[in-house]
């Protein structure tokens, strides 16, 4: 499925795996299941690095290990991330999305598709992560909207200290 679903229409896709073990199985996956020709425009991280570094834009599927969540800009290029439920952590799965919602993004939109088989362990994982970042997000907002109350909290005014000595 999650094959199918990076080579859909609406690409170029950042397929994402959840090792480099499974990220070599996928990318043989797309590559054996190519059209003439095709085969080319699926690859790794580092074929989507170079391409990028050349001026080459985006492979038609660029596949990555979740260890590749951060410290790279060739996401920009790429329009839709497909990948399964991740073991990780909010700040992995920030991190992660971050590499499509970039300044300098090429697409106006962009869009994460999540694969889940139903009634399995991974559907469980993939609800709590979900309510995990609901929860993150509403503590980021309630940072940004009261995050002034708490800096005017934590400035003295030259007479005392927050435990009230002077």
């Amino acid at each position: 499925e999650l094959v199918a679903r990076a080579r859909a229409p609406g690409g170029p896709t950042l397929l994402v795996a959840r090792n480099i073990e499974h990220a070599g199985a996928l990318l043989e996956r797309l590559r054996s299941a190519a059209k003439k020709g095709e085969a080319g425009s699926f690859g790794d991280f580092d074929a989507a690095a170079a391409r990028s570094a050349t001026g080459g834009g985006a492979l038609k599927v660029c596949v990555i290990p979740l260890s590749k969540h951060r410290g790279y800009n060739f996401g920009k290029h790429y329009r839709r991330m497909v990948l399964p439920p991740l073991p990780s952590s909010v700040a992995t799965r920030v991190q992660l999305h971050g590499r499509l919602t970039r300044m300098d993004q090429e697409f106006k939109e962009v869009t994460y598709t999540t694969v889940v088989p139903k009634r399995t362990i991974l559907e469980l994982l993939h609800d709590r992560h979900n309510l995990d970042d609901a929860v993150q997000a509403s503590i980021e907002k309630l940072g940004q909207r009261f995050g002034h109350l708490a800096e005017a909290m934590l400035q003295t005014d030259g007479k005392t200290d927050l435990q009230g000595h002077g």
